[in-house]
């Protein structure tokens, strides 16, 4: 039996989302290609599972990755 690993990783204006949130759903460490998006950090917020606990991420480059939702 394999347990599957679920993570959402939260960006703030990443690439071709200026000014945008977009929250990206990984899978065992692999990317999914589901995405969420919003122009509030509170509004992305709202459309991640709600039985996730967050982690907030220090600043790092321009696809700068703003919390992570496990």
């Amino acid at each position: 039996m394999t347990d599957e690993i679920q993570i959402w990783t939260v960006h703030e204006s990443p690439p071709g989302y200026p000014g945008h949130f977009v929250a990206r759903l990984w899978v065992n460490e692999q990317a999914t290609g589901v995405a969420r998006f919003a122009t509030t950090l509170a509004a992305i917020r709202e459309k991640l599972p709600s039985d996730l606990s967050m982690t907030p991420c220090p600043e790092s480059g321009s696809q700068r990755i703003r919390e992570i939702w496990r």
